[in-house]
């Protein structure tokens, strides 16, 4: 399994994720995960290129990938973790560094929502946008490299004028993942903690018993205009 194919199971694997209708980071940054990603091939299957302290699959663009995107799960219907490495990858060089990665993010507990804006995706270098697109490019696909002869003598591996293409982790975002409203990262992200905080506190604070009496009023037409709030107490308790 070549490289391209790998990235192409990534790609089909991260529209499971957003096929659930939420995406989140894990608590697992991508620095981390970008680590784990390279201790998981043995040397073998990363071998020294060019740059001797440089190894086949340490990419800067690959990197900027992991630290942006690797991060990101999904949550099952019975609750479990779901990730983009979770792939058959059987008998490729990428087997041991994908399980790797897979256990790795489901060790860990959620960090926030993940969310993209069209302001910041516009000013990233992937693919021209607009905000009538609806898959956004995210991660570099490829690049071209023109070797100097300063390079050359200093590689041995290259020759001087040799274009070299090289593909890289990327994906692709429903536009529902992407806020066009102008409004910040920081705006967005603090609604969004500031919903899971009232939402955390009412589990905490409020008893099941409360709400099975608050219900009990509602149904007894005790309460003014109860019949109106009576779903959302049924789905609370749920």
């Amino acid at each position: 399994m070549n490289f391209q194919e790998f990235n192409k199971k990534i790609q089909e694997q991260f529209q499971v994720l957003c096929s659930t209708g939420k995406l989140f980071r894990s608590s697992i940054t991508g620095d981390q995960l970008w680590d784990k990603y390279l201790s998981g091939f043995t040397p073998e299957e990363n071998p020294i290129f060019r740059d001797p302290t440089r190894s086949v699959h340490d990419g800067n663009n690959d990197k900027n990938f992991f630290r942006r995107y690797g991060n990101i799960v999904a949550i099952g219907q019975d609750n479990s973790i779901i990730t983009m490495f979770d792939i058959d990858v059987t008998g490729s060089d990428y087997a041991g560094t994908c399980k790797e990665l897979s256990v790795y993010l489901k060790s860990a507990s959620i960090g926030e929502v993940f969310f993209e804006t069209f302001d910041s995706l516009n000013k990233l270098p992937y693919e021209k946008c607009t905000k009538n697109t609806t898959m956004f490019q995210l991660g570099m696909a490829t690049n071209h490299k023109q070797y100097t002869k300063e390079e050359a003598e200093k590689y041995g591996v290259v020759k001087e004028g040799e274009i070299r293409q090289f593909h890289h982790f990327h994906t692709f975002l429903p536009s529902v993942y992407v806020d066009k409203t102008g409004k910040s990262v920081e705006s967005l992200m603090g609604t969004y903690r500031d919903n899971k905080n009232v939402f955390q506190r009412g589990l905490e604070d409020i008893s099941l018993d409360t709400l099975e009496l608050v219900k009990d009023l509602i149904v007894q037409g005790s309460l003014l205009n109860g019949d109106a709030h009576l779903s959302k107490v049924e789905t609370f308790m749920a």
